[in-house]
Order: structure tokens, then sequence, then C-alpha cells
């Protein structure tokens, strides 16, 4: 604080907080310019790098409180970047904003203790609103590591109908026409409803199942609801598979087949 002195009149004149500097990592640039724009509408400093090197270069000369991060870029990829900046900057804010969302890495984010995770294309109101929330909240200091866990299905192999066969440790499923390859993840989702066919299992359950890793019901819905669309959709080539998983809101899914398993 400032003290000023004219003609007998003493004046005080606070100093005005620093803005908020950010740091956008993102190999679009498009995507980067548009960003900042909205971000220095939003009164912030904003610096924009194009790659996860020079994401570290910069942040070495010019520290600062906040990253928006994508994960889909050529060399060091996002989660990589990530690993590496909290390992040298505890505590440091994140927000991940990418077009390339999955359940594994929004897990992998969580248990990074990332402060925010947007799906592109993520409107300038919604950005401005998560900076906002994340700066006013205090740093965590500490993430916890992402552990990669073995996936030793139980089921191994199986036969839904006469027709269709699904390995899991392979993450197949094939009929007389059709060979439909799965994701690690949606294997280890379609086993667990396959085992407890006919039954609804809960969002949080399928993702312990998945990921062990234990979200409220709200964050297992959101986390689960794109991977689950993709598997669904993947299951139409197969003969009758889009009837397999029912949708039940705001509980769970629920694995129906006619036929018994064999």
């Amino acid at each position: 604080m400032a003290r000023y002195r004219k003609t007998g009149i003493s004046i005080e004149v606070k100093a005005l907080p620093r803005a908020a500097r950010i740091m956008v990592v993102d190999d679009d640039q498009v995507a980067r310019l548009l960003l900042a724009k909205v971000l220095d509408l939003g009164g912030y400093e904003t610096f924009m790098v194009d790659s996860g090197t020079r994401a570290l270069e910069e942040i070495a000369k010019r520290p600062c409180d906040l990253i928006i991060l994508d994960l889909e870029m050529p060399g060091m990829k996002g989660m990589e970047l990530l690993e590496r900046l909290l390992g040298l900057y505890p505590g440091l804010r994140v927000i991940i904003l990418t077009a390339y969302g999955s359940m594994d890495t929004a897990i992998q984010a969580l248990r990074y203790k990332v402060d925010d995770y947007l799906l592109k294309p993520t409107s300038p109101g919604d950005i401005l609103k998560s900076v906002q929330k994340v700066l006013s909240q205090k740093p965590v200091t500490t993430a916890v590591q992402p552990e990669e866990q073995a996936y030793v299905p139980k089921l191994k192999v199986i036969q839904p109908t006469r027709s269709t066969r699904i390995d899991f440790e392979k993450g197949t499923i094939n009929d007389e026409a059709h060979l439909v390859n799965l994701t690690r993840t949606e294997a280890r989702i379609l086993e667990c409803l396959v085992e407890n066919q006919n039954r609804v299992v809960s969002h949080s359950d399928l993702i312990e199942v998945a990921q062990g890793y234990h979200l409220d019901t709200n964050d297992a819905a959101k986390i689960l609801r794109p991977v689950v669309c993709r598997l669904k959709q993947k299951l139409t080539q197969i003969q009758g598979g889009q009837q397999w998983i029912q949708n039940v809101r705001g509980v769970g899914y629920l694995f129906e087949l006619r036929e018994e398993l064999t």
C-alpha cells in the first residue's frame, strides 16, 4: 500500500493484485489462440506453448499459477508431461482440456489430483468458470501416482450364444461374421456385467472393477457414460449384441441375455 500527500491531503492507494499467470499447452495453434483470447478477456496473464518439452522449458523460466493441458500431442504426451510437472512442482494447479477423453485418462487425472478435466468442445463460459474455481481453491500438495493393474479375467472365454464367443483375455468378441476388439477397460466392464448377468451393477462398482479406484456415483457415471456408449456401439456389430447392455438411469448398467451363458 502506497501513501501520497498533495496539498495537505493524504491518499492511500492499494496495489492491484497480480493477474494469475496461466500456461496453455496445446499443439493445435487455433485452439491455443482461441483459449488465450478467452483467458485474456477473463483478465488472466497467458502464455502458450506447443509441446511438452517447451512447457518444461518455459515453466522453469516463468513460474505459473495454472496449466491448461491437452493430452494428445506429438512427442511427449500430456500424461507424461503431467507426471514430470507434478514431480518438479508439487501443488501445481492443472486443468486438462482434451478432445480425446477416456476413462483411463480421467482416472489417471484423478489419481494425480488434477483440478479439473474438461472435454472439447467446451464453451468459453465453462472454461472461465473452471479456471476461477480452481484458482480460488488451495493447491493440492501431493499427487497420487497411477498404478498399472494387471488384468486377470475370471471368466477367460465364454460363449453367450451358440454363434458368439467372448475372449476376455484377448479382448475380442466374434460371431460367424464379425470380430470386435475391446480395450482393456471395455473388457473389464463387460466381464463384470456378464458375471452379474440380470443384476444391476452400480456406476461406482464398475469403476472400481475396471480401474481399482472408488468414485462417488455422480463422478463414476460421468466417466462411464462415453466408455459404455463406445462399448455398446461395438456390440451392435455382433448379432443380438445391441440388446446386451441396458442403462438403468441413475443407478448403473445391466447385462441381459435371452440365452443362458455356456
